[in-house]
């Protein structure tokens, strides 16, 4: 016979919160887009070079998630956002 687990409550949106965590996100991917270099598909190659000192190192964004586990075990540091495109 199984053990019984007692599943975790899910609790429904709060409704206060008035898309706040979108706003958050969207904010985010705004200040991104102003202060960082947009390196498009190259952002693997362009994270590596900079880890390995070949390029001055600087803020960058792009895409390229296909090369995510790689550039983990080289130690190379990044972070994944939920992108959100502007809006006119």
């Amino acid at each position: 016979m199984a053990p019984r687990i007692a599943r975790a409550a899910v609790r429904p949106a709060d409704p206060d919160s008035g898309g706040r965590s979108d706003r958050a996100v969207a904010e985010l991917c705004r200040k991104i887009a102003e202060n960082c270099d947009y390196v498009g598909d190259r952002f693997a190659e362009e994270a590596r070079k900079i880890h390995y000192g070949e390029r001055k190192p600087r803020s960058i964004y792009g895409s390229g998630q296909t090369e995510a586990g790689e550039l983990r075990d080289e130690g190379v540091e990044f972070h994944r956002v939920p992108w959100v495109p502007r809006q006119s």
